[in-house]
């Protein structure tokens, strides 16, 4: 009979910033801690759009015979994850389902060779490989987590990401200005403060302004002025517009901060225009050879410049285009699966496990929560293969002769993450996981409140009972008195 971990938790009364600080108590530092490095997140099969296809069983096993060597140079790679999906198709006609399956990063700790978490990272449809197509999502930088609900936009092309950019003759014109600044004219300023200074109107509606230089933007009585630090000598300035443009142009080298006092140095600069359509533009900036394709490219490109567009003023958008790298975005398998008109079948995936490292083990963690698109998921079984102690998880396992198992008749609420120690280095390897659950501290907070409503309302009563006492004295002494 297997055992079902859980917790007791004999305490005091909790307060209500330890029931928002968390739902889970994790196990106190074991011996042998090691450094914290993050680690990598893993998903399950994502269905683009609607489907009628029913998920009758989900069954996801942990297989880590291995857990990560922080300092090696070569990391010997056991440890993956497989979800296999047994798919019912209640319809009478056979339905075609276009998926989504993150491909997994590797985290910054690891510095193996990974032939083996390649060969872990697979698609198959009744035991037979799925041809599968390498697809992008743009995330940004140092956020290489799973943002479900931007990458199937970009990828299945659900929504527009902004209608602005959606026109594919959408002009841009790109402003080279050349500002020569004479020694002679600087003497005497202070030379951080210089800058060159361009005023202009534009409609926030039909024009996006920016630059590839370094530059800060104002309001100034009703236009806007764009300011770009320079030196003396020669610099260039490059303005960008796409869309309608901009009007009424005028343009100086200052002295200071705000723009206020204009160096008269004649006529040192004069600048040259281009002409292009956005997509051509956006095309420019896409490294030569690169896997990602012309379209993935574009909508990690069209949300770059959307993430950097003033709240207050639309028409222009900081930090330069030139700043979007390859890193920038996360990989994605893109393929289709058929399921047969009232007909089941079987679909496999797998991925690598990257953990984070933690001083108490490695924590994996799993999002369950991706699953929810799904029409339906009849039953989940989560097993955990390992000779590893369980020293925490956010699901309630048993324990079995090959590991730890979870089931249950629906898909549980809220990500699963466990963390694995090594018996050798930390406590006893029958040692069982803490396992808070939310109603247990919901109910003990309340215990908690009531004991000490409780508490004050006895000391109101035995204050209200002293006051009688003191008033009956005094009233026989009175008495006694007369």
């Amino acid at each position: 009979m297997g055992k079902r971990f859980g917790a007791i938790l004999l305490a005091v009364p909790l307060s209500a910033a330890c029931l928002a600080g968390g739902m889970t108590a994790r196990t106190e530092a074991d011996a042998g801690a090691q450094q914290y490095q993050e680690g990598c997140a893993v998903s399950g099969v994502l269905p683009c759009g609607e489907s009628s296809v029913i998920v009758e069983k989900e069954s996801i096993r942990f297989d880590v015979g291995t857990l990560p060597a922080q300092e090696s140079e070569t990391v010997p790679y056991a440890a993956c994850v497989t979800t296999e999906y047994t798919l019912y198709n209640p319809e009478e006609e056979d339905v075609t389902l276009a998926l989504l399956f993150p491909q997994t990063a590797r985290p910054a700790y690891f510095t193996g060779e990974g032939e083996a978490g390649e060969a872990c990272q697979t698609v198959t449809l009744n035991g037979k490989p799925v041809q599968t197509e390498i697809r992008h999502s743009y995330v940004g930088y140092y956020n290489h987590s799973l943002d479900i609900d931007s990458s199937l936009a970009q990828i299945a092309d659900i929504e527009a990401e902004d209608a602005f950019y959606a026109d594919p003759e959408l002009p841009v014109c790109e402003y080279l200005f050349h500002v020569s600044v004479p020694e002679a004219a600087v003497a005497g300023y202070d030379r951080k403060l210089l800058a060159f200074a361009l005023t202009f109107e534009c409609n926030p509606a039909r024009t996006r302004v920016l630059s590839e230089s370094p530059m800060t933007a104002t309001l100034e009585n009703g236009r806007i002025r764009a300011r770009f630090d320079v030196t003396a000598g020669e610099n260039e300035i490059k303005l960008t517009t796409i869309g309608e443009g901009i009007e009424n142009l005028s343009y100086g080298v200052y002295a200071d901060l705000f723009c206020t006092n204009k160096l008269e140095i004649g006529s040192p600069y004069y600048y040259s225009e281009s002409y292009t359509t956005f997509p051509v533009y956006a095309e420019g900036f896409r490294p030569q050879g690169s896997e990602i394709s012309s379209s993935d490219w574009f909508s990690g490109f069209v949300r770059l410049l959307v993430k950097n567009t003033s709240a207050s003023n639309k028409c222009m958008i900081f930090g330069s285009p030139n700043a979007l790298r390859e890193e920038a975005f996360m990989p994605w398998y893109f393929y289709q699966i058929t399921v047969p008109a009232q007909g089941r079948a079987v679909h496999t995936v797998s991925a690598p496990l990257y953990p984070t490292l933690e001083e108490n083990g490695c924590e994996y963690s799993y999002l369950l929560s991706s699953q929810q698109r799904w029409s339906k998921v009849k039953s989940v079984e989560i097993a955990i293969r390992t000779r590893y102690r369980l020293a925490y998880s956010s699901l309630a396992f048993e324990e079995r002769e090959e590991g730890y198992v979870f089931r249950r008749d629906r898909l549980p609420v809220g990500e699963l993450t466990f963390t694995l120690a090594d018996p050798a280095l930390t406590a006893a390897a029958g040692s069982t996981p803490r396992v808070v659950s939310p109603i247990l501290l919901l109910a003990l907070f309340l215990l908690g409140g009531l004991a000490v409503l409780a508490l004050a309302a006895g000391g109101t009563v035995a204050a209200v009972m002293l006051a009688r006492r003191k008033k009956r004295a005094k009233a026989q002494r009175g008495a006694q008195t007369r």
